[in-house]
């Protein structure tokens, strides 16, 4: 199924960095559920799609994967496709949100990753405790995480922080 949709609810601050030709991820989300759309290279979430919604949810849910491309800017309309498989180089550097307030990282640590109930990387430490969430390439870097190719996140930068994603 491919089709053109417009971009619902876009962020401004992401909407005002894409430009045609930006590769992004639809991935379904949420409660209700959402066809929610982000940014491929940043891993930034740029609006939603309503557009061919029940039908899209339901190819989503029996196994089958969709992307957008930017076809126009003012107002974001996106060309839908499925996605064909691509992957993720390794090693490369991320951005790790969502850091639990007063957790100590240091240059060096090392973290498993594994995926969250909602399908999210996240690091996670020797006792399973969530470290953050991996952001940048989402489908990517979980389908990597899924298939065991992506296992491991070492901190680059504590200071930012940043992590550099290993097999």
């Amino acid at each position: 199924m491919e089709f053109q949709a417009a971009l619902m609810s876009p962020i401004p601050t992401v909407a005002s960095t894409v430009a045609i030709g930006t590769d992004c991820e639809i991935l379904l989300e949420g409660t209700p559920p959402q066809l929610v759309v982000y940014v491929r290279r940043s891993g930034e979430q740029l609006g939603a799609i309503t557009e061919r919604m029940m039908i899209l949810m339901r190819c989503i849910g029996a196994g089958f994967a969709y992307e957008a491309e930017v076809i126009t800017t003012a107002p974001i309309r996106l060309y839908v496709r499925p996605r064909n498989p691509y992957l993720l180089g390794l090693p490369f550097t991320a951005v790790l949100s969502d850091v639990p307030a007063g957790a100590m990282l240091t240059a060096g640590d090392d973290f498993d990753l594994r995926l969250d109930s909602g399908g999210k990387v996240v690091a996670v430490d020797i006792f399973g405790s969530d470290i953050g969430r991996i952001r940048a390439e989402p489908v990517a870097l979980a389908d990597a995480v899924r298939g065991g190719t992506a296992r491991r996140a070492t901190v680059h930068d504590p200071a930012v922080p940043t992590v550099i994603v290993t097999r």
